[in-house]
């Protein structure tokens, strides 16, 4: 995908009449600059941000107008699909301040009525005075999203060449990039904004306008632009105005922003007659592959040449991440806004057709009952209609199951982070009949669980969320949080495996493939934060989790028939297979050491096993839902409990979530009968909630439980309409 961007060509009557040759020089160089690189530049989008005009009266905007047709109509520009035009200062006529963008507005539209090959359906266009549009391609490897501002908010006679973006405007473009970012979040995305002024200076035109402010040329919210720019993972801001071609690649240190952003600047199509002695006609070719994005400069040799050299610059996507993590400054979180959420769920209605006419599927109608459980500061209650046992390891779940479908707005979803956080040291208990504070050890100071005891279970659920959900903590935390890691690691014991807690006298503490799988998740993925390698002990950290592979190849049960399982207690145990599966996945991606060995097993037993699980499925509504992955008898005892326990201590999975684990693995299973039957069960019982008799004995849904459900059903609705999507482009094509 190639974009050209041309600007400020200042059409007016004294120039009118050299438009044509202009024209053909800017043909002409594309031609010459695909033979000197070997490489065919016709442009399938043609960008011109602003400046199309002088004063930006009539004749002028017919003139541009009528001089652009004939530029598309040349021959190198034969694969033009899209045209995109942002205005400039110079294009609003002053003296009808009030009417000021219809001109522009009327020229863009008769320009595309212009051109019949114009692809105008993928041009989207807000219906409001910021005037912003945006084109959306998709590719094979990387989509392009190019996004047109109106950097013209304020300019008039009073502020002559001053841009200004507002928080509307940017809010909006922070809309559109998420939109398209949930929608297609298996492939990057490659982002471009494109407006008329400066976003950073210039410096040879700086120096001749330090003092002239009537001169000024930098958008007055120009940081504030690029701290959203930078958030929201735009890679390229491109613009023209001050008539030099420039080329910066900014990063925000302050904002610990890992991404960049280069900031281009086409440079001047007006020649000497407008710009002055020295000016040179430049503009700028944007190709845009799979890996990388090649930037072409072309500028004529001289102020009166009509020969244009080239020069290329290549940027390789070291800074494009799809759903790049966020930071958002404390200041600007208050509290939980249920709203966000819920419209989320509504815009993921709009895909999702009635599951039967009587009683039509709605995530919306699912979410709302799971948003009410959770509080202001964003902890999440453990059952929904209440307000009792906000712990930690329901917060983790939710936070993971909710995230992975997109259904936590970002500023939602870190009140939520910093929430776990404070969980670790924090706990206000509700009912003070059922929640207890415990106080932990020294040893188990960087470990989770004053709610619920500190334990290898909850800081593998709260340091797995907090990594899923891709939280980017402060300096401060960064420690804090490496500390927790370095503790989950020393929990295991001399046979690889983890228990629930690292007291072996006690039975129910003692390794298991439960607790060993959510530990190697979590130190899996530790170690793949930056900020984590830097501050702990990879070396031994690798070390464990090989012992810990050792430990569920020892572990797992295979037979003549090629089954794959795990045991939890004697049993055959489908969740504990799932999560042995994924631990094994992760930990394969981070280790040194027999990483091929470990690869190589998991390609032979990861199809056995995912087969193993669909065909134990249960069948019928009376078969049990859930699975015990963690008990304690009540004559035993635990580190912090020593016993006899009131009562058995038990931990349940509701199993159909690990359909969403399937699925993703291999997407075929998505018609499967069991898998089918599974949905169908889960879809039949949301109206009571999806209670399970294994739920406390409670009257109420475990929000967990309805998290997990939630997480199921929009990921296999989303597996499933792809699916189908594909089945019917075979048949066409065939």
């Amino acid at each position: 995908m190639k974009i050209l961007h041309l600007s400020d060509f200042h059409i007016r009557k004294e120039n009118r009449f050299k438009y044509d040759e202009l024209c053909k020089n800017i043909n002409d160089a594309i031609g010459k600059a695909s033979k000197k690189y070997e490489f065919e530049l016709n442009p399938e989008i043609v960008l011109a941000t602003g400046d199309f005009t002088e004063t930006g009266n009539a004749d002028e905007y017919k003139w541009f107008k009528e001089g652009f047709l004939k530029l598309l109509q040349l021959s190198n520009f034969n694969k033009v699909k899209y045209v995109m035009l942002v205005p400039g200062n110079h294009d609003f006529s002053w003296s009808l301040i009030e009417t000021r963008s219809d001109s522009y507005v009327n020229m863009c539209k008769e320009i595309e009525r212009g051109l019949s090959y114009i692809d105008k359906e993928n041009i989207q266009e807000e219906a409001d005075s910021n005037l912003i549009k945006h084109i959306y391609i998709e590719g094979k490897e990387k989509n392009l999203l190019l996004i047109g501002m109106n950097s013209m908010k304020i300019d008039s006679p009073e502020k002559p060449g001053l841009g200004y973006f507002s928080k509307e405007q940017l809010r909006i473009v922070g809309d559109i990039i998420s939109e398209y970012k949930r929608g297609n979040k298996d492939i990057k995305t490659q982002i471009f904004v494109a407006f008329h002024h400066h976003l950073l200076p210039v410096a040879v035109v700086e120096r001749d306008t330090l003092d002239d402010t009537n001169k000024y040329s930098i958008t007055l919210d120009a940081r504030r632009a690029l701290n959203a720019f930078l958030e929201n993972e735009v890679a390229f801001a491109v613009h023209g105005h001050q008539h030099q071609p420039s080329m910066v690649t900014w990063k925000d240190d302050e904002q610990k922003v890992e991404n960049v952003i280069h900031v281009i600047a086409a440079g001047c199509l007006a020649g000497k007659e407008y710009a002055g002695e020295g000016a040179r006609n430049s503009f700028m070719l944007y190709s845009v592959n799979d890996d990388n994005v090649v930037v072409y400069k072309a500028q004529t040799t001289n102020n009166d040449s009509d020969d244009y050299e080239w020069d290329k610059v290549n940027y390789p996507d070291l800074c494009v991440k799809q759903m790049q993590e966020k930071s958002i400054p404390t200041n600007q979180i208050e509290q939980i806004n249920k709203k966000r959420i819920i419209t989320l769920a509504e815009q993921d209605d709009q895909w999702i057709a009635q599951v039967d006419a009587m009683s039509p599927l709605t995530i919306k109608g699912l979410v709302e009952k799971l948003v009410d459980s959770i509080d202001q500061e964003g902890a999440v209650a453990y059952e929904v209609n209440t307000k009792k046992r906000y712990r930690t390891s329901t917060l983790s779940t939710v936070l993971e199951c909710m995230t992975d479908i997109r259904l936590l707005p970002e500023e939602d979803l870190l009140i939520m982070q910093r929430k776990l956080l404070r969980l670790k040291d924090e706990f206000n208990p509700v009912d003070k009949e059922i929640d207890d504070i415990i106080a932990k050890d020294d040893e188990d100071k960087p470990a989770w669980g004053i709610d619920e005891a500190p334990s290898v279970w909850t800081t593998s659920k709260a340091l797995t969320a907090l990594f899923a959900t891709k939280y980017r903590p402060s300096s401060e935390e960064e420690g804090d949080i490496a500390a927790s890691v370095e503790w989950l690691a020393n929990q295991a014991y001399a046979d690889g495996g983890w228990g629930y807690q690292k007291y072996e006298t006690i039975e129910a503490c003692k390794s298991s493939v439960p607790m060993t799988a959510f530990a190697m998740k979590a130190l899996g993925l530790a170690l793949q934060q930056k900020y984590i390698q830097n501050l702990v002990n990879i070396k031994e950290i690798k070390s464990k989790l090989v012992t810990g592979l050792d430990y569920l190849k020892k572990m797992k049960c295979e037979r003549k028939d090629e089954k794959c399982v795990w045991l939890y207690e004697d049993n055959e145990n489908l969740s504990a297979t799932i999560w042995a599966l994924e631990a094994w996945k992760i930990a394969t991606q981070v280790i040194d050491n027999k990483k091929a060995y470990y690869s190589n097993i998991y390609r032979k037993i990861s199809p056995l096993a995912l087969k193993y699980v669909v065909d134990k499925l249960p069948e019928k509504d009376d078969d049990s839902w859930s699975e015990c992955f963690f008990r304690a008898n009540k004559d035993d005892g635990l580190k912090y409990k020593k016993g006899p326990l009131k009562k058995d201590k038990a931990f349940y999975s509701f199993t159909p979530y690990i359909i969403s684990y399937i699925i993703k693995e291999d997407e075929s299973y998505v018609e499967n009968d069991k898998i089918l039957k599974v949905m169908k069960w889960v879809l039949a019982h949301r109206d009571d909630s999806w209670l399970i008799k294994e739920n406390y004995n409670s009257n109420n849904a475990c929000t967990i439980t309805v998290a997990m459900a939630i997480n199921v059903i929009v990921n296999w609705l989303k597996v499933r309409s792809n699916s189908l999507l594909e089945k019917d482009l075979e048949a066409i094509l065939s």
